[in-house]
């Protein structure tokens, strides 16, 4: 059986395909089959979903205590004001992930609750904390960038690709991001946390591309 150059084409791209696939979920063996999604089209990209126990976020007040010690819980992540500061913490346990990737996006759920959008101040928490009170006196930090306010409502994107690899490698310890506002005039960035309960792919995930 004689086969065209289009053909011969269409099964090598075939064959590389699938031998990255494989690839990449070698590197991967250590996750649940549930918390993450080889690319179809990208195949080199891996879409991390981490399940409840393999993320932790919420969100600090820094005024109103809530019963909770200032710390908010629940299906919603915000950042902003109204006089007042609201912090979001967001850490993600990386472990059975790439030791090395090449490009990673972060990659959380705006929605319009209330106010307008606000600038954020992102940093790269240097101290260990939880989802009970106590923590936000002695947070350490260190700064990784300033982004303008994002639309009310779609996803918003962060590049960590070196904080990533930094913490992958042990050079430094993953304690996770906190976004802090920049505006607290009525004004409010609200994302979908990991304990929503609607649609899965809206709460906080990682896009890890390893060439």
């Amino acid at each position: 059986m004689k086969l065209d150059r289009t053909r011969i084409f269409d099964i090598a791209r075939l064959i590389v395909v699938v031998a990255l696939s494989m690839y990449l979920l070698s590197l991967v063996p250590m996750l649940p089959a549930d918390t993450y999604v080889v690319h179809k089209k990208n195949p080199e990209i891996i879409s991390y979903h981490p399940s409840p126990d393999r993320i932790k976020d919420m969100f600090y007040s820094s005024v109103f205590d809530y019963g909770s010690g200032h710390i908010i819980d629940n299906q919603k992540l915000r950042v902003g004001g109204w006089g007042d500061e609201y912090w979001t913490l967001i850490q993600f346990d990386l472990s059975g992930l790439p030791k090395h990737a090449d490009e990673v996006t972060l990659f959380l759920t705006l929605y319009d609750e209330e106010g307008t959008s606000t600038g954020m101040d992102i940093s790269a928490i240097t101290t260990p904390w939880d989802e009970t009170h106590g923590w936000y006196i002695n947070l350490g930090s260190e700064s990784l960038t300033s982004v303008d306010a994002p639309p009310r409502s779609g996803f918003f994107s962060l590049d960590i690709t070196d904080l990533y690899n930094r913490w992958q490698s042990g050079e430094q310890k993953n304690y996770g991001l906190v976004f802090k506002p920049t505006g607290t005039d009525h004004q409010f960035n609200t994302f979908r946390s990991s304990e929503y309960s609607g649609d899965r792919f809206a709460t906080p995930f990682l896009n890890i591309k390893v060439k």
